[in-house]
C-alpha cells in the first residue's frame, strides 16, 4: 500500500489529488509572522501524525525541505528513509546537509548526478541513481511530422528549473549550434529558470 505526503509552499497549487492515501498540505517556506510560523508547526505536526499513522517500511522525500526532515526524523526506527537529491549542482548548504544526516540514504536523478553530489556534499551514507524515467528509449516514442528536412529539431518540454540542466546543455552546444545552422532547439515550460536561459 502507498501513502503520500505532499508538502508544498507555493500557494497556487490547489489541492490536485483526491485519492484517499494522498494527504496534501501548503506549508509557508518561510512565515513571516507569529500567526504563521504557529500554523505552519500545527501543519507539520500533523504531516508527522499522519505519517506515524501509516507507519511506512519505506519514506521517500523528493524534495528538498525542513517538513521532509520532520517526518523523517518522527519515524520508527524500522522505516528506511530515503532522500531524492534533483539538483545537479547540490551544495553543502545547511538544508541539505540536515536531510543527509536524517535520511538512511540518497538517491540521485540521474548517475551523471552522483559524482558532483559526493563532491560537494560529504555524504557518508549510501547515494545511487533513481532515474526519473521508468523505460529506456522506445523508437515508437517518436512519429514523423511535417517539418523542413533541411533542419534538425530538438526540443525540451518541461518545468524550467535549475536540476533539469537546460542551462548547462545550452553552453555546453553553444559552438555546435553556431556552426551548424540545421541545428534548432526549442524551449517550451515555465519556471524560475526563464529569464537566465
Amino acid at each position: 500500500e502507498l501513502f503520500c505526503i505532499n508538502i508544498n509552499d507555493n500557494k497556487k497549487i490547489k489541492k490536485i489529488f483526491t485519492e484517499k492515501n494522498i494527504f496534501e498540505i501548503n506549508v509557508p517556506y518561510q512565515p513571516s509572522t507569529f500567526f504563521e510560523k504557529i500554523k505552519k508547526y500545527f501543519l507539520l505536526r500533523n504531516a508527522i501524525k499522519k505519517a506515524r499513522q501509516f507507519n511506512p517500511d519505506i519514506f521517500i522525500a523528493t524534495s528538498l525541505g525542513y517538513g521532509y526532515t520532520m517526518v523523517a526524523k518522527a519515524l520508527p526506527a524500522k522505516t528506511f528513509r530515503l532522500f531524492q537529491e534533483v539538483h545537479f549542482e547540490a551544495t553543502a548548504d545547511a538544508l541539505r546537509l540536515k536531510m543527509v544526516q536524517n535520511f538512511d540514504a540518497v538517491a540521485t536523478q540521474t548517475k551523471g548526478m552522483i559524482a558532483p553530489f559526493l563532491k560537494n556534499v560529504s555524504a557518508k551514507k549510501p547515494v545511487a541513481a533513481l532515474p526519473c524515467f521508468s523505460k529506456e528509449y522506445d523508437e515508437n516514442y517518436f512519429h514523423d511530422l511535417p517539418s523542413d528536412k533541411n533542419k534538425i529539431r530538438l526540443a525540451y518540454f518541461g518545468r524550467l528549473a535549475w536540476n533539469k540542466g537546460i542551462r548547462q546543455f545550452i553552453a555546453a552546444t553553444k559552438d555546435v549550434f553556431a556552426n551548424n545552422p540545421q541545428l534548432q532547439f526549442d524551449i517550451y515550460g515555465r519556471g524560475n529558470e526563464l529569464k537566465a536561459i
